[in-house]
């Protein structure tokens, strides 16, 4: 699909500005079909519902570092292709695009919300939760509103920074050798590496949405831009109240049941890692007009 839109456009459209001019020389059916062909390839690489299970498969039966690289390298390099054809392509379609973001989004939230609940792997269950937040923002951007292509893109790119947090993570808890996959095998791990558990729970915390992190700070901000249209506030917040349930089970988890493993002795660099990624969450929270110049950062990219 997407080597026949790039065929059709002329390999002297290829640049995210020519592409709009070469569109529009077409028919208004023919200039559907050209964007269906890049949009529904995109959202595979992205892992949007029904197009996930690559991602939650790569992220729960890999490596650990195989996973880390799939969880957070391709996706936010796909998002920053998806957020450019949005501002300079797809904007010709928008009033078709609108209906469709929604119900993609839609199915990704609620796929991602049964998914995290249902599982008991710990690297699938916030797959999962990406699969949410990848409904979040296609189901915002369904109102096509001038501005929220630049707050979205803040939100998103600090959720993959809390992300990273949480993978650094699980380096410090290995077993036997080997990376723990199943929440199970965290059992009372605070005993063993309170330091590490703590900033776990902690970035955990910050994925609930609880002020006043950084994190909350952005997703106001979000959901402030939408307050006109309460449908969508509405199934955006009732899916962060039903992944509480899963924070809440991985806090218990690591902190308050008996340790039953014993763990390896973790490398001094991750405790590094951990203070330093601490340290810039702290710094946002207490400046979180550092955010706002995203939005620069944003204007340059498109």
């Amino acid at each position: 699909m997407l080597g026949g839109a790039v065929f059709v456009l002329g390999k002297d459209n290829l640049s995210y500005k020519a592409i709009s001019g070469a569109i529009a020389l077409h028919l208004p059916l023919f200039q559907m079909l050209i964007t269906l062909a890049i949009l529904c390839p995109l959202f595979f690489f992205m892992g949007v519902a029904p197009f996930h299970f690559w991602l939650v498969d790569t992220a729960t039966h890999h490596h650990l570092p195989v996973a880390t690289y799939f969880g957070l390298i391709p996706l936010p390099a796909m998002w920053s292709v998806f957020f450019k054809l949005h501002t300079n392509f797809f904007s010709l379609q928008y009033e078709h695009l609108s209906s469709l973001y929604f119900a993609f989004g839609l199915l990704s939230i609620i796929l991602g919300v049964i998914g995290a609940n249902a599982s008991r792997f710990l690297r699938k269950i916030f797959a999962s939760v990406t699969l949410y937040q990848t409904g979040v923002i296609l189901l915002i951007l369904s109102i096509l509103k001038t501005q929220l292509p630049e707050v979205c893109f803040v939100y998103l790119e600090l959720y993959f920074f809390v992300l990273l947090g949480i993978y650094i993570c699980f380096y410090g808890f290995k077993i036997n050798n080997e990376y723990p996959n199943n929440l199970n095998m965290l059992k009372g791990v605070k005993s063993a590496r309170p330091y590490i558990s703590a900033a776990f729970v902690l970035l955990v915390f910050v994925l609930s949405g609880l002020p006043p992190m950084a994190y909350f700070i952005a997703q106001f901000f979000m959901l402030a831009e939408i307050v006109k249209f309460p449908m969508i506030v509405y199934i955006v917040l009732f899916g962060l109240l039903a992944l509480l349930p899963v924070y809440l089970k991985i806090i218990q988890t690591v902190s308050f049941l008996p340790r039953e493993k014993s763990f390896d002795r973790v490398d001094f660099g991750i405790y590094v890692y951990v203070l330093l990624h601490l340290s810039i969450l702290m710094l946002l929270m207490f400046k979180p007009q550092i955010l706002m110049l995203q939005r620069t950062i944003f204007s340059d990219m498109g």
